[in-house]
Parts: structure tokens; sequence; C-alpha cells
């Protein structure tokens, strides 16, 4: 007596844990990624000897090699008023201290104009940030 065979063999992949193997490799690269922040604005601060500030509420104010502004890090024109956008930002701070950090290679009128424009807005205290001088 002769039996019937089935000889078709049907191939049966497991997709169920290949997706979780997918799934937690996945996970494994976006843990062991090491991401870098980079800052919004360019800026080579002059160096200097001086003790660095503790953190506090400062009005930042950047300025950039090519003369741009930046008022906590959003670009302001030239033309405005700068007083009276400073004005409500310096009076939020709880110190009134504005922290000025230009390029080493802005003019130093333009520095000393911000610092004045500072004074008149309200700032009772005005810091110049540096960086350290680097040992060779």
């Amino acid at each position: 007596m002769k039996f019937k065979r089935n000889l078709s063999i049907k191939a049966n992949i497991p997709t169920t844990t290949m997706a979780d193997i997918v799934f937690l490799l996945l996970i494994f690269f976006i843990i062991s990624t090491t991401f870098v922040v980079q800052p919004a604005i360019k800026i080579k601060l002059p160096q200097a000897t001086t003790k660095e500030m503790e953190p506090t509420e400062a009005v930042m104010i950047f300025l950039t090699k090519d003369s741009r502004l930046f008022i906590n890090e959003e670009e302001i024109a030239w033309s405005w008023d700068l007083a009276s956008i400073l004005k409500p930002k310096i009076y939020a701070s709880r110190e009134n201290l504005v922290v000025i950090k230009a390029d080493r290679e802005v003019d130093f009128g333009r520095v000393v104009k911000i610092m004045d424009i500072a004074k008149q807005a309200g700032a009772k205290r005005l810091a110049v940030a540096t960086q350290p001088i680097e040992e060779e």
C-alpha cells in the first residue's frame, strides 16, 4: 500500500521576533548615540584673566563679527529702538544685569554703544563676557 506524501514544503519565517530584535537594536543605537549641541551663535570671545561669573538671570546680548545683534538668542535689527526692546527684558530679570558677549573682532565702538543703550534701558550692572587665556 502506497501512502500519499505531501512534497510541498512550506517555509515559515517568524516575523514577530524579528520585529522585536529590530526594535531592540533601534533602542540600543538611540541610547548609545552621543548628541553634540552646537551653539546657535558663533562668537570668539576675547581672552582675559578673570574669574568665572556664577550663572544668574541676566539679559544676554550677543554681537557677532559680522555685526549681527542678538538679545537672548533672538536676532534684532540695528535699526530698531534697542532701548525699548531691552527695557522689559532687563526689568523682568531679578538682578538687572546685562551680559555682553561680543566677538573679539567686533569694533569696540559698537560694544560701547550697546553698553550705553543698556544703561539707558535701566541696566544696573553690565558685564562683558571673556574666555580664559590659553596657556602655551
